[in-house]
């Protein structure tokens, strides 16, 4: 449907190597993330709608979820294990007063350097309970299934430097039977419950 050139910046930076492979002088590089988006854009002003699915080199990038969040798609991609969450409900406090001083506080009190939270396998673990054996259509082998469980969780990657989390959303996990721990994850932006 779409394509564009990626260009390893090691490409970019030698200037030689392109005009030898006749690359356009104006061709710089953009992370692969980056293209993507673009090529989102592309397609839904062309009409193609629908929920934008992705493996974790993109989903585990922040700021190409928040892009799409911000340009009205659902998305539904797959994310590093190491990413950190909390959970949605979580109290995360007050904002304190302004003491008259300085700048007005604008983080609750427990985000702060130093706050912890954990990654996704880490949650996953420690909510092994929550997995469900789902059945679904049948292949040419017979019946698929696996394990899944499902939370609203507030991405959390920067709370120990003293950053909020980000949004709430939902966190998809997979973990297959007879296995040691979880295999997929994925973030949706998925409401919180169907209208």
């Amino acid at each position: 449907m779409d394509a564009r050139l990626y260009l390893p910046k090691a490409w970019v930076d030698d200037a030689d190597r392109c005009r030898a492979a006749d690359i356009p002088e104006h061709i710089g590089y953009q992370p692969k993330w980056q293209l993507r988006l673009a090529m989102i854009r592309r397609a839904r002003v062309h009409g193609l709608c629908g929920i934008v699915l992705a493996d974790s080199l993109f989903g585990t990038v922040t700021e190409f979820r928040q892009q799409l969040q911000a340009e009205g798609c659902t998305y539904c991609v797959g994310i590093d294990s190491t990413l950190k969450v909390i959970d949605a409900d979580r109290d995360l406090g007050e904002i304190p007063e302004y003491s008259g001083q300085g700048r007005r506080p604008t983080r609750p009190c427990n985000v702060r350097a130093g706050a912890t939270s954990s990654s996704v396998r880490e949650w996953s673990l420690d909510h092994a309970a929550d997995f469900r054996k789902v059945t679904w259509r049948e292949g040419s082998k017979g019946k698929m299934s696996s394990r899944f469980a499902a939370w609203r969780v507030r991405p959390a990657h920067r709370l120990s430097a003293g950053a909020e989390p980000l949004a709430a959303c939902w966190l998809l996990v997979e973990w297959p039977q007879g296995t040691e721990s979880p295999v997929k994850f994925v973030f949706s932006n998925q409401p919180a419950t169907r209208a």
